[in-house]
């Protein structure tokens, strides 16, 4: 039995769907609505009378999901809808007919939905049956056969293949004198001649991409589903083969020309598949024609990347001359030729960082697949809130590519997730299967990339090195400056980028400017780590690495502030792992700590704004400690930084002495603007330490030293910390004078994270001068700021402050819903709530857990928790915004 949050239980199923019913919607949609209200009227009547329940109604297709404790009352619900159903006089043109399958095997019951294996098989059951059937597997057969309802009997039609691909079904159909018994051949994969191989697994998720592969198909001729190795491809052409059977009336052939060396033995191979024995003078591409004729016939290429010329050739040739002909190739290469539909396979979805819940982990279809694979291995496994996290870590880790998650999962056996997690870092010589159970290609990780690159040429080999330097992706004028050497000429890198694309070695996509970005696969990134660390220039390569992003940051730093702040908060974000990665490498490198130190404190405002306050706490203390000698004007802005940060992670013990040195070095170097900026900061630490006279001194002292001089950002700042304060001490009106002018300064400057907490806090203040409308609106362009700049601190504050002006109005249900997004937010960040924040918090769960609105509150607060940041903040502004009429 797994964990509460999933539920195993063996059950018996019953899946219908109206046969055709999207042609009788289209025709008549006004009688179809009409008939499947009395459609939903008998089938709950019947399901209840008979003991089951009904998981989930009109579905796609019209259909129903019921479940059942026990076989015999699933084919007694079975008989009676059937009958019902044919007795109805229907308003629709041709009577409503109804396919039902009824299957029994272990389902897992997640909240109130069942999945696993005897769904999907029990889904396949039904896709092969005829309006107004009963299809019985052989599982309820062997349960049932004893007890059938009076009359009833069961018909042995045989083993037939589903649409999976799995093991074949010994498949009944339920036979009594009320129903018809006069039905067409199954619809199964025996109903057409094919050669599709069994596959010893069953086929996991992947519902969009087959339904995608099928509209792709209908419309083009030749698909290719291209793809690095290991991320399913050949599976997935599977599926779509059989889901697309009952088009291809000649036929379905599979061709597997991974044996292939030489591209003139395509041919020869596919007219081999096909049963083609004599060839005549005309040559083999011709017989092959004449044998397809004009039949729809789809012809399946599988692994096409070591033979593409051959390919190539005699697919242009067929599909010129066989009008019913179809392709669908799999390739880790384009075929390269007119009419070629390309159909990127990505990995599989995986969960969400914060998805540890076993609920959620098999909701993505990477999960569903290791929980598959794992309980092959080992029966007995099951999720639960110990292991949920790692198995959501380990597909994350392996970039949700199947064949890394299978032979991962393969490890249950003998290891438990966490320590398959912990092992990870030497993927290629864990993630191995025993000889047999896959090709050799397919046998490991390493074989299935070694594979794709024995593919690739001297130039793509070398730019595939280099390029794991990079870590979390990369632009072209990164590649271009650092992978460029005496090997790779600077203009040689974007042709060699796009053979490399091509081969599914990288992808590239727009990210928000329009520019493209490149990624890889971490998997085939650190196969590339192998290659490029063993090189003599690898130090030289790390190097031009750590001066492109240094360079970056070095832009980034005066604009972190302005008009372009949220652009270049964007671009580091995208960029961050690089970054981390050339801090990590200067660390590690004695002469280059100081250059270490220098990045790290460049990102100040990136720290701060985008709540990486414990991570860059952890990296400058590391930079400080080994650079001993640094410039003092850097080692005192590290310092202040430092403090900053541990403040905001709520360590405020550490703070003060971080603060404290700092200012002690700029005194005795006499910078002035910086001995501002710290007295000002240590003046927040002494807030948040309940303090108000030392935090009041501190906040109005760095007032007066920046009225002198002429750094408007830091005035801004400044300003907004005494006006908090003043809020805080009652002092309202002289709250509102220091806001509105610290206000004024952030929006003519830009400064979308100032106008986010200005705004925020010169609304506490009007709200307390009795100017509610102007709150709201002051409310509304916090949030608006705080969104375009990412300040998800920022955004924090101003969804409590907004929570507690709602309160104020009568407003308990917005609320509600803006103190639940304030909570969301602070899940996300690296940093304790400071003590007023706190007891802020406290004061509102009093307040919403009034009795009479308890409930209401309780719901909005759940939207709020689950909403994401853009839905929240659209949310409050329209709340906000009646208050303002």
């Amino acid at each position: 039995m797994a964990h509460a949050e999933t539920e195993t239980a063996t059950i018996t199923l019953l899946l219908t769907d109206v046969e055709g019913s999207t042609a009788l919607w289209e025709r008549d949609p006004s009688s179809m609505s009409q008939a499947m209200r009395r459609h939903d009227e008998i089938a709950h009547e019947v399901v209840a009378e008979c003991g089951g329940r009904i998981v989930k109604g009109r579905g796609e297709g019209d259909s129903l999901f019921c479940a059942f404790g026990r076989a015999t009352d699933a084919l007694r619900a079975a008989l009676k809808l059937q009958i019902a159903l044919e007795g109805e006089c229907w308003p629709t043109s041709v009577p409503i007919r109804a396919r039902v399958a009824v299957h029994t095997g272990e389902a897992e019951l997640r909240g109130e939905d069942y999945y696993g294996t005897a769904v999907n098989r029990c889904a396949r059951l039904r896709a092969i049956g005829h309006g107004g059937q009963v299809l019985v597997s052989h599982a309820t057969e062997q349960i049932a056969r004893d007890a059938l309802p009076e009359g009833a009997s069961l018909l042995d039609l045989g083993l037939h293949r589903l649409r999976d691909l799995s093991r074949p079904e010994w498949v009944f159909c339920l036979k009594h004198p009320s129903l018809d018994s006069d039905f067409p051949p199954l619809r199964s994969l025996d109903a057409q001649p094919n050669n599709l191989p069994v596959q010893l697994t069953s086929f996991v998720g992947r519902k969009d991409e087959v339904a995608q592969g099928l509209r792709l198909l209908r419309e083009s001729r030749l698909l290719t589903l291209t793809g690095p190795g290991g991320t399913g491809k050949t599976r997935l052409a599977l599926q779509i083969a059989a889901e697309a059977s009952e088009v291809f009336e000649s036929g379905i052939w599979f061709v597997n020309l991974v044996p292939l060396q030489d591209p003139e033995r395509v041919a020869m191979q596919v007219a081999s598949d096909l049963g083609v024995r004599h060839f005549g003078d005309e040559g083999i591409e011709r017989a092959i024609a004449q044998h397809v004729g004009d039949g729809r016939l789809l012809l399946v290429l599988d692994n096409c990347e070591r033979v593409l010329s051959g390919v190539r050739a005699l697919a242009d040739a067929l599909l010129r001359s066989a009008a019913g002909l179809k392709v669908l190739a799999t390739s880790r290469a384009p075929i390269g030729m007119e009419g070629e539909q390309l159909y990127p396979v990505s990995p599989m979805q995986v969960p969400k960082a914060e998805s540890s819940a076993a609920s959620r982990l098999i909701g993505s279809d990477a999960g569903s697949l290791f929980l598959e694979r794992a309980r092959a291995a080992n029966p007995k496994f099951a999720l639960n809130s110990k292991n949920a996290a790692d198995v959501a870590a380990i597909c994350r880790a392996v970039d949700g590519m199947p064949l890394a998650i299978e032979l991962a999962a393969a490890r249950i056996g003998v290891l438990s997730p966490k320590q398959i997690l912990e092992r990870l870092h030497d993927r290629f010589g864990l993630l191995v299967k025993p000889r047999g159970e896959k090709s050799d290609r397919h046998r490991t990780l390493r074989a299935t990339i070694d594979w794709s690159y024995d593919l690739l040429g001297e130039r793509e080999r070398r730019l595939f090195a280099t390029l794991a330097v990079f870590r979390g992706g990369w632009t072209l004028e990164a590649a271009e400056a650092v992978c460029s050497d005496e090997g790779l000429n600077r203009a040689d890198v974007l042709d060699t980028l796009q053979s490399l694309a091509d081969h599914s070695i990288v992808a590239g996509e727009p990210d928000e400017s329009g520019a493209t970005r490149y990624r890889m696969l971490e998997t085939l990134r650190e196969y590339a780590l192998e290659l490029a660390s063993g090189r003599d220039d690898w130090t030289e390569l790390r190097e031009r690495h750590f001066d492109w992003f240094c360079d970056l940051v070095r832009q980034a730093e005066p604009r972190l502030g302005g008009p372009e702040q949220k652009v270049w908060f964007d671009r580091l974000e995208a960029d961050l792992e690089n970054i981390r990665a050339a801090v990590d490498w200067a660390l590690s490198e004695d002469a280059r700590a100081e250059d270490a130190l220098r990045l790290t404190s460049m990102l100040h405002n990136f720290w701060v704004v985008r709540g990486y306050h414990s991570e860059a706490l952890s990296r400058l203390t590391n930079a400080l400690s080994l650079a001993t000698k640094a410039d003092p004007k850097l080692r005192a802005h590290c310092l202040n930084l430092s403090g900053v940060l541990a403040m905001m992670a709520g360590r405020l013990k550490e703070a003060v002495p971080l603060l404290e040195r700092s200012l002690k070095i700029r005194r005795r170097i006499d910078d002035r603007v910086g001995q501002a900026a710290t007295i000002n900061n240590l003046g927040m630490v002494q807030q948040a330490l309940e303090r108000p006279d030392e935090a009041l001194a501190a906040f109005e002292e760095s007032v007066r030293l920046l009225r002198g001089m002429s750094n408007p950002t830091a005035l801004s700042y400044a300003l907004l910390n005494v006006g908090g304060l003043y809020c805080e001490l009652g002092r309202f009106a002289d709250a509102k004078s220091a806001l509105e002018e610290s206000l004024s300064i952030a929006r003519e400057l830009e400064d979308q994270s100032g106008i986010c907490y200005g705004a925020c806090n010169l609304a506490t203040a009007e709200m307390a001068l009795g100017e509610g409308p102007s709150a709201a609106l002051l409310l509304s362009e916090s949030l608006t700021a705080g969104l375009d700049c990412r300040d998800l601190k920022g955004l924090h504050e101003t969804f409590l402050t907004a929570a507690e002006v709602l309160i104020e109005k009568g407003k308990p249900g917005p609320a509600s819903f803006a103190y639940g997004a304030s909570e969301a937010l602070l899940k996300t960040l690296e940093s304790e709530p400071t003590p007023l924040l706190r007891s802020r918090s406290e004061r509102l769960e009093k307040e919403l857990a009034d009795p009479g609105i308890a409930e209401d509150a309780r719901r909005s607060r759940e939207l709020g928790l689950s909403s994401t940041v853009e839905d929240a903040v659209s949310l409050a502004i329209e709340q906000l915004d009646h208050l303002t009429r």
